[in-house]
């Protein structure tokens, strides 16, 4: 089996008032700060989409990843998975979504999703929070075409709950906090200093 990861990056952060991709997270930003979770699991290649401030972002992107631009990020999540699907040539078998903003999510439960992703190859493997289901999530390659066909705000949870029947969750209580304003980016950092969470 082989694992292709995207992590979706294209938003402006209205509400963050700045740009959130280059937040500071530790010694490093936030979108380098995901994309170093997957330093040490078994993967093929790890694709971030861009869209809105990317030629200040780009600069600065770990060369861990290859960047994929969205050109339409304005118009919702939806268009940019599948300007996505349809611009990569993927190779791999299954695609992890994951969100670029959701910080707190541990290295552990990446594994997790690739674990149960080895054991059921057919199934869409997703997070579940709050007893929502959600990114990050895994879609085997039988799914690739309906990701491709996604639009506006009609992200990938949509595809989840279409198809609940075919989808296993793994509980990730951190998953419920991605980082949309500076409120919540002071309550990570607090986290962080405070060495509140998980290994991550």
């Amino acid at each position: 089996m082989s694992f292709d990861v995207v992590i979706l990056a294209a938003g402006k952060s209205t509400r963050f008032n700045g740009i959130k991709q280059l937040a500071e997270i530790e010694d490093t930003n936030m979108i380098n700060f995901c994309i170093n979770k997957f330093s040490q699991i078994d993967i093929d290649d790890i694709y971030v989409a861009l869209g809105a401030n990317s030629e200040k972002i780009l600069p600065s992107l770990s060369l861990n990843c290859t960047p994929i631009m969205s050109e339409n990020w304005h118009l919702g999540l939806g268009h940019t998975i599948s300007d996505i699907i349809k611009k990569l040539s993927i190779k791999s078998n299954h695609l992890l979504l994951c969100l670029g903003d959701q910080v707190l999510i541990p290295q552990a439960h990446y594994q997790k999703l690739i674990n149960e992703s080895h054991t059921n190859r057919q199934k869409i493997i997703a997070t579940l929070s709050q007893n929502k289901m959600m990114a990050p999530a895994i879609f085997p390659k039988s799914y690739f075409r309906e990701l491709e066909k996604l639009f506006g705000d009609k992200g990938a949870g949509c595809l989840m709950r279409e198809n609940a029947h075919n989808v296993i969750c793994i509980e990730c209580n951190h998953a419920k906090l991605d980082i949309d304003t500076q409120e919540e980016y002071f309550i990570l950092k607090q986290k962080l200093k405070n060495n509140q969470m998980e290994q991550v």
